[in-house]
C-alpha cells in the first residue's frame, strides 16, 4: 500500500520503520515534515526457526520490496518479533549479566547477539536476543539501523494510551505460533509475558490463566485485540466466548494515516505503528 504521494528520491525525509518475525517482513514509511504513514509492505512466508533460512527469506522479500532498497532514509528502526525477551527492573539491572537474566528465564542458548531497549516510562530495561546472521544482515542492509523488540513499542503504546484510564486493561498481541499479554492499570504496566500456543483451546488457558492469576472478572474487563487477528479467526471466536467486552486496537494516534492504510484491519500493524515509541 503506497500512497501517490511517496518519492523513491527524496526518502532522506522519511523515517523507515520494519518488523520481523519467524514468518514475516513488515515495513512502513513516515513522512517526517507532514508527520503522517504514507506507506507499508507485508510479506509472508512458511514459519522457520532456522535463522539462515530466515535470513534467506528476508533477502527475497527484501529483492521484491519497493522500501527497503534504498538506503538514505532519515532514520532506520527495525523491531524483532522473537518471543525470547524479559524485562529487568533498571535496580536489578547489570550489563555484565544481560546473558545469565536471559539463561535464566529460558535455558542457556546458543550464539545470540543480547541486545537491551530502555523503556523509561516503567523504568526497565528490555533484554532480548537476536541471531548472529539477522542482525548482519539488518547492518548489511542499512549502515545505521536501530534494532529494538516488539514488545517495547507494544508496551509504550499501551501505557500512553491507558494513561488516564484508573481501570486494568487486557492487552493481546497475536502472532502465528506466540502471543503477548499485556495488563495495564493507567500508566503502570501490572503484567507481561510471552505464550506459545497451538490450538484456540491453548490460546485461550493462557489467557484465562493470568485472569485467574490478576483475579481479573472476564465479564467486566476490557480485552483489545492486535496482531495476527481478525473476526474471522478461531482465535477471535473463542476470545468472546469466555471474555464478554472483546475488541480490537485501533491505529495508533500518534501520527495521521495515508487514505491507503484507513481501511487495515484494525490492530494488525499496531506495533509496526508505535516503533518511534521506542526508548520511551
Amino acid at each position: 500500500m503506497i500512497d501517490e504521494s511517496f518519492n523513491i528520491d527524496i526518502t532522506n525525509r522519511y523515517r523507515l520503520f520494519i518488523q520481523m518475525g519467524n514468518d514475516f517482513l513488515s515495513a512502513c514509511v513516515l513522512d517526517e515534515s507532514r508527520k503522517k504513514f504514507i506507506c507499508l509492505e507485508d510479506f509472508h512466508f512458511p514459519f522457520s526457526e532456522n535463522a539462515g533460512m530466515l535470513a534467506e527469506k528476508c533477502e527475497f522479500a527484501r529483492q521484491q520490496s519497493k522500501l527497503l532498497t534504498s538506503e538514505d532514509f532519515l532514520s532506520v528502526n527495525c523491531c524483532v518479533s522473537f518471543p525470547k525477551s524479559v524485562l529487568v527492573p533498571e535496580p536489578l539491572y547489570d550489563k555484565h549479566a544481560e546473558k545469565h537474566m536471559l539463561d535464566f528465564n529460558f535455558g542457556e542458548g546458543s550464539e545470540e547477539i543480547i541486545l537491551s531497549d530502555e523503556l523509561k516510562l516503567i523504568h526497565a530495561k528490555n533484554l532480548f536476543c537476536i541471531p548472529p546472521v539477522v542482525e548482519k544482515m539488518f547492518h548489511y542492509w542499512f549502515r545505521n539501523i536501530a534494532i529494538h523488540h516488539q514488545s517495547t513499542s507494544l508496551i509504550s503504546s499501551i501505557l500512553i494510551a491507558n494513561k488516564n484510564r484508573q481501570d486494568r486493561s487486557v492487552t493481546v498481541n497475536v502472532r502465528t505460533e506466540d502471543f503477548d499479554i499485556v495488563v495495564t492499570e493507567g500508566s503502570k504496566l501490572i503484567f507481561h509475558n510471552c505464550f506459545h500456543y497451538k490450538t484456540s483451546e491453548d490460546f485461550m488457558y493462557f489467557i484465562l490463566f493470568v485472569f485467574e492469576q490478576l483475579q481479573l472478572n472476564p465479564e467486566t474487563i476490557e480485552m483489545k485485540l492486535a496482531g495476527d487477528i481478525d473476526r474471522f479467526n478461531p482465535l477471535y471466536k473463542s476470545a468472546c466466548r469466555y471474555v464478554k467486552k472483546v475488541d480490537f486496537c485501533e491505529l495508533p494516534p500518534f501520527y495521521k494515516y495515508s487514505y491507503k492504510l484507513e481501511d487495515l484491519p484494525p490492530g494488525t500493524y499496531y506495533s509496526l505503528f508505535s516503533q518511534h515509541l521506542c526508548g520511551s
